[in-house]
């Protein structure tokens, strides 16, 4: 083995995990200014009053709920997934998911984002 391959071995044993081994610098980071716009502006004012990572959680979870819908359209599973993300990463967002209207509120009202999602028939997100 060459000096590399021993200091690969070395960490892999270390940590148990060839997942605590990869490195992720060579993707690419999330930019929050190709959000839409309205999303865009309520991770910004959120950023500034409760940081980056509560902030990038809110719009992860708004994306997912919205993906979600359209794909499966199925309210119930797409609740319940919302439910354990609003959890987890502690989240103040509450939302109301309809046939085709999805509203999400933000930090009790604060802000709320509409987003109109019609159903996709030929699924075509589905592989989202």
């Amino acid at each position: 083995m060459t000096a590399s391959k021993n200091g690969k071995a070395a960490v892999l044993a270390r940590n148990n995990s060839i997942r605590h081994y990869i490195q992720f610098q060579h993707l690419k980071t999330f930019d929050i200014k190709l959000l839409p716009k309205d999303l865009y502006r309520v991770c910004m004012k959120l950023k500034e009053q409760f940081g980056e990572e509560y902030a990038l959680g809110m719009a992860f979870t708004i994306r997912t709920a919205v993906e979600l819908h359209r794909a499966w359209h199925m309210t119930l599973l797409t609740s319940k997934i919302l439910s354990q993300l609003k959890k987890k990463l502690g989240l103040r967002l509450s939302w109301s998911l309809g046939v085709t209207r999805l509203k999400f509120r933000i930090e009790d009202g604060w802000k709320e984002l509409h987003r109109k999602v019609p159903y996709d028939y030929d699924s075509e997100h589905q592989n989202k």
